[in-house]
């Protein structure tokens, strides 16, 4: 029985620094081995944003039921160049709510094309967030962005977390970024901290 109340306790302490040590709610660190490429996390959520000599390329804006600026103030305190490209990852709103503030600053947004299919359906049905925006262009099975550079890759690999996610590559810098994969026939889901994989 000590024995039993000594494990409990250890776990309660354990539990309770654990707690204690909580992350800050956002972060923005650059990838190692690049020159340009950011990860900014937003609370349990992480997007990426590369930066070039003429503008920014950004992915989720990761602001539902919550306020964008702080991953707008991310960018812009790494670079004053301009956000020209927001890319959706898939259409849940946990990861592309909050992007009317990117669009107010002139940014063009990218989506695999049932992602805008399915927000039209909500916006037909008077239900769509207003904080969302409605994708500028559409990939159906592979699209790539060049800009001051540097290219994104948008490649559509098949249904996987939803039937509209895309995985994004950066060829030069050998980076892929993926958000909500599940490797079929494998583990459940994927840890966040995956998000970005060497290629």
């Amino acid at each position: 029985m000590k024995a039993f109340i000594r494990i409990a306790v250890l776990a309660t302490l354990a539990t309770g620094s654990a707690f204690a040590q909580t992350p800050p709610q956002t972060s923005t660190r650059k990838v190692d081995g690049t020159d340009n490429v950011y990860i900014f996390r937003y609370g349990g959520h992480q997007s990426m944003f590369v930066v070039t000599p003429k503008g920014v390329i950004a992915t989720d804006p990761i602001s539902y039921l919550r306020p964008a600026k702080p991953y707008i103030d991310a960018i812009k305190a790494v670079t004053d160049k301009p956000i020209k490209y927001v890319v959706y990852s898939h259409h849940h709103y946990d990861h592309i709510a909050g992007g009317q503030p990117f669009k107010e600053l002139g940014a063009t947004f990218i989506a695999h094309r049932r992602t805008k299919e399915r927000l039209l359906e909500l916006k037909k049905q008077n239900s769509l967030l207003a904080d969302v925006v409605m994708p500028d262009q559409v990939v159906d099975d592979k699209k790539s962005i060049t800009l001051g550079g540097t290219t994104l890759e948008l490649n559509y690999v098949g249904r996987n977390h939803s039937d509209n996610s895309l995985a994004m590559r950066l060829p030069k810098e050998k980076i892929v970024f993926v958000v909500d994969f599940a490797p079929i026939e494998s583990f459940p889901t994927m840890p966040r901290r995956w998000s970005t994989l060497p290629r």
